[in-house]
Parts: structure tokens; sequence; C-alpha cells
């Protein structure tokens, strides 16, 4: 199998036209799940850095009791606008923000969401788009999951910029880069954080053979459930 391959069949986990019929983190943990292993380190290393990014901005205005029982609690804060601020500000095009918004996996999930959320709280339209959230300072979920003590919000998020990842990724296994503020942000992540920049192992393991077909088989795994569920 080669690189080719494999976003084929990455394509067909997003294909607009799929139904996601389980519960948020399920789908979510199988869509990471079929993602190869750069994709799902820049992942981590972004997620890492925007929570970082909500701690540092709303550390002093959360009750250090409420940090103190759940580490997570950062996540409460994420707002649609902080969101595409972050991804924007790593790099992202406003087209490649939309491909992610946009992702089935995402749309779906949304829609999950915002059945949880109060009947007055103004959601967005969906499927996302870049410039419909841009300004929009409404919290993207305040719930936590009640099985995996998660909040909703960082879920949601962790598919969004996984999908942004995966883009990033293909355009780097085909020679199609762009200089970006993501790169520059992989080669300064701090000393502490054990996330490998993706910008230093992505191409080497893309072409590696046993990678790419551990990741398409994992992929026809997920797909065949899919077959089977319908």
């Amino acid at each position: 199998m080669n690189a080719e391959e494999m976003r084929n069949y990455l394509n067909l986990v997003e294909d607009r036209y799929s139904i996601i019929h389980e519960g948020i983190f399920d789908s979510i943990k199988n869509w990471i799940a079929g993602l190869g292993s750069p994709v799902k380190r820049r992942g981590q290393e972004l997620i890492n850095q925007l929570a970082a990014k909500l701690k540092t901005k709303y550390a002093a205005t959360v009750p250090q009791q409420t940090q103190q029982s759940n580490k997570d609690w950062m996540w409460s804060k994420l707002s649609y606008k902080n969101l595409y601020d972050f991804v924007k500000s790593s790099g992202f095009s406003d087209e490649e923000i939309d491909r992610a918004l946009q992702n089935p996996i995402v749309t779906n999930n949304l829609k999950q969401l915002f059945r949880t959320l109060p009947a007055d709280v103004n959601k967005p339209v969906l499927p996302l788009k870049g410039a419909a959230i841009k300004n929009n300072t409404g919290f993207v979920s305040t719930t936590v999951d009640r099985q995996t003590k998660q909040y909703l919000s960082k879920a949601i998020a962790t598919a969004i910029i996984d999908g942004l990842s995966y883009i990033e990724q293909s355009k780097a296994s085909t020679g199609n880069t762009r200089p970006s503020a993501s790169t520059a942000a992989a080669s300064t992540t701090s000393a502490t954080n054990t996330t490998t920049p993706a910008g230093t192992t992505a191409a080497s393991d893309v072409q590696d053979p046993a990678q790419i077909k551990q990741a398409v088989d994992k992929i026809k795994t997920y797909l065949a459930s899919k077959e089977g569920a319908a």
C-alpha cells in the first residue's frame, strides 16, 4: 500500500454521505483510530497547545477548587471563536478549516451535542463554516460526559483538529507544502511535552510500508463494521 491509497481510504471515512450511528466519543475514537500515526501525533500536539492557551486565558476566572477537581476544566471555556482563532493562527487556511468543520464525523456529533444544550442557547447552523463561527463567542459545550468524564467540547475540538492534521499531512506527503505558523509551532514544542513534532517525523512515517498497511487495515476494519451495522 502506498500513501495515495491510504489517503483514498481516509477519504471514504470522510464521505459526506456516510451516516454515523455511534455516540460522540465512540465515533470520534473510531475516526482517530483510522488516522496515521503522524496525523495523530500532530493532532495531539495541537490539542495540547489549545488547552494551554485556554488555561492561560481563563485560569484567573475559574475557582481553584474547580481546577483541582477536573484537570480538563479549560475545555468548558472553549468557544467557537477560540477554536477558529487557534487553528487560524496555527497556519490553516479558511478553505482547510471549512473542510475539517464539514467532516460528517464532526457534523453528526455536533447534532448530538446540540440536543444536550438548553433550548435558549444560540446554536450555529450546521455544517459549520469558519466565516460563521469566527466571531461566535458562545461556548461549544459546558457538558461533561458521565462515562468518560470529558467535556464534549474537547471531543468536538479533537475531531476538527485531527481533520486539519490529516489535511496538513496529505499536503506534506505529496510535496504540496506551505510555510505555516503550525510548522513553526512544532519546532518550539516545550521540552515537557512528550509529543514528537510532526515536522521531524511525518515524511519518514508516511513512507514506512508497515505503518501504511497497519493504518489501512484499521480503516478497512472500521468501514467493514459500518457495512455490518447498515
